[in-house]
C-alpha cells in the first residue's frame, strides 16, 4: 500500500491519498499523482495471502492514518481510497476470485473505519473494475448496457462494484471501467496482447493468443488510465456523488490489426500460435461506444502507445513505483 500526503495551497485542501496495487495500472496512477502534486509517499506493507497477517498490517494502516489525520488539520483534509489491486484476471480460478475478494473486504473496513472517525472534509473510493469482465461479448457499450459477467473474473468485479455501492451515503463513489489495457510496467509482471506481441516479437518467439484474427477488442494505454484517474483522485475534474466511467478509445482493433501494428513498429514478421481450450476461450468481442466516454477522457493514439511500449522493452525501464525492500512507513 502506498500513502501520498500533499500540503494544502491556494487553490486546494491537504490530500491523503491512499493506493492499493502497485502493478500494471496502480503504478500508472502513482506515476500520474506523483507528475500533479507535490507532495510525500509512503510506502505500508499489506499482505494478500496470509489472513492473519492482512489484519495485522490493516491495524497498523488504521493507527497510521489515525496519527497523520491527528497531526494536520484533518477538517479541512480530503482522503481518498483507491484500489487498483488484484491478480486475478479473465482465467482466474475460485481460490484466485475468494483472495481477491477477502482483500477487497478488508480495505473497506480500513475505509470505515477511518471515515467513522469524522476527521475529513470528504472521503472518496475509487474502484477499477473492468469493462471485458461485465461485457463480454458486448457490442457498443454503454451507459444503458446491463452487465452480464460470464465469468468468475466479471462475477468478481459486479461484487465488488455492489459492495461499494452499499458504503457510507456520504463517500463519494467513483467505478472505473477501463477495456483492454496495456502497457509495461518491467519484467516478471504479467502482459497482456500487446507487449507479449511485442517482446516475443523482438526475440523471436511465438507467441501462444487464446482467440482467432479478427476478435476485436478496445485497445486504451495504461498511462491514460493512470492520469484519468489521478485526476478523478485530486479532485481537478468535478464529479457526482456515484460515478460511473467507461474508459476505451471507441475504436476496436481486431488481433490481425494488432499483429500487423506490432510487424510494422519492430519491422519484422511475428509468428502466432492459436490455442483454445473451454477454461482459456476468450474470443468474444468487446467494444464500447466512443458516445459512452468522459467528456473530459482523452486516449492517446495505439501506434504512439504501441511504440512506446516497444521502447521500454527495449531498454529493460521499469516504472515500478515501490522497491520490496523499502523500509516499513519510509517517507522517501
Amino acid at each position: 500500500m502506498i500513502l501520498f500526503q500533499k500540503e494544502p495551497d491556494s487553490n486546494s485542501n491537504s490530500k491523503v491519498i491512499v493506493l492499493f496495487g502497485a502493478g500494471l495500472i496502480g503504478t500508472a496512477v502513482g506515476d500520474a499523482i506523483n507528475t500533479l502534486i507535490k507532495g510525500s509517499w509512503s510506502y505500508y506493507p499489506f499482505a494478500w495471502s496470509d489472513i492473519k497477517a492482512r489484519r495485522k498490517d490493516s491495524e497498523y494502516i488504521n493507527k497510521s492514518l489515525l496519527r497523520i489525520l491527528t497531526s494536520i488539520n484533518s477538517g479541512e483534509t480530503d482522503i481518498a481510497f483507491i484500489w487498483c489491486a488484484g491478480r486475478a484476471g479473465f482465467g482466474a480460478d475460485e481460490d484466485d476470485i475468494q483472495k481477491e475478494f477477502s482483500s477487497f473486504k478488508q480495505v473497506l473496513e480500513i475505509i470505515n473505519k477511518t471515515h467513522k472517525l469524522n476527521m475529513t472534509r470528504h472521503t472518496s473510493v475509487h474502484l477499477l473494475s473492468s469493462a471485458g469482465g461485465l461485457f463480454e461479448n458486448f457490442k457498443l457499450v454503454d451507459h444503458n448496457s446491463v452487465p452480464q459477467p460470464r465469468r468468475d473474473y466479471g462475477r468478481l468485479k459486479l461484487k465488488q462494484e455492489e459492495l461499494l455501492l452499499q458504503m457510507n451515503a456520504s463517500i463519494g463513489k467513483f467505478i472505473y471501467r477501463p477495456s483492454s489495457v496495456f502497457g509495461y510496467i518491467g519484467p516478471g509482471q504479467r502482459m497482456g496482447l500487446i507487449p507479449t506481441l511485442l517482446k516475443n516479437g523482438l526475440t523471436n518467439k511465438v507467441s501462444t493468443i487464446y482467440g482467432n484474427l479478427s476478435t476485436l477488442r478496445d485497445y486504451v494505454s495504461n498511462k491514460d488510465i493512470g492520469m484519468f484517474i489521478s485526476q478523478c483522485v485530486l479532485g481537478i475534474m468535478r464529479q457526482k456523488r456515484v460515478n460511473y466511467f467507461l474508459l476505451a478509445s471507441g475504436k476496436p482493433s481486431s488481433i490481425y490489426e494488432i499483429k500487423h501494428c506490432v510487424e510494422r513498429t519492430i519491422n519484422k514478421k511475428i509468428y502466432l500460435n492459436f490455442y483454445s481450450t473451454a477454461e482459456t476461450e476468450n474470443i468474444s468481442d468487446i467494444t464500447i461506444s466512443s458516445l459512452a466516454l468522459p467528456a473530459n477522457w482523452k486516449s492517446a493514439d495505439l501506434n504512439t502507445e504501441i511504440h512506446a511500449v516497444k521502447n521500454r522493452i527495449l531498454s529493460g525501464m521499469s516504472y515500478r513505483l515501490v522497491a520490496d525492500n523499502l523500509p516499513r512507513n519510509k517517507t522517501i
